[in-house]
């Protein structure tokens, strides 16, 4: 199956895949272009890409506080191995 091919709804709107979603964000990103003249010249929907920007921070975001939190947990362990002693 080709993943590069369109996908529509009954309603006729496009459908996009996560790995779609997240090309077309980073795309914008690189691209120096503002949201709506990116928007408009990739025929996507300014709103549609919006979301998918706000979507992809905010996944960012956790990923990052998630391994902040894993990196204190380490960092916690192993000063707690130190003092118990070594490895």
């Amino acid at each position: 199956m080709n993943e590069s091919i369109l996908k529509t709804d009954r309603q006729g709107r496009l459908r996009y895949t996560p790995e779609q979603k997240k090309i077309m964000v980073d795309a914008y990103r690189a691209s120096g272009l503002s949201a709506p003249r990116f928007a408009a010249h990739y025929g996507v929907n300014y709103q549609t890409l919006v979301t998918w920007i706000r979507k992809d921070k905010q996944s960012s975001t956790s990923t990052i506080q998630e391994a902040r939190l894993f990196d204190e947990i380490l960092v916690a362990y192993c000063v707690r191995v130190a003092r118990v002693g070594g490895l």
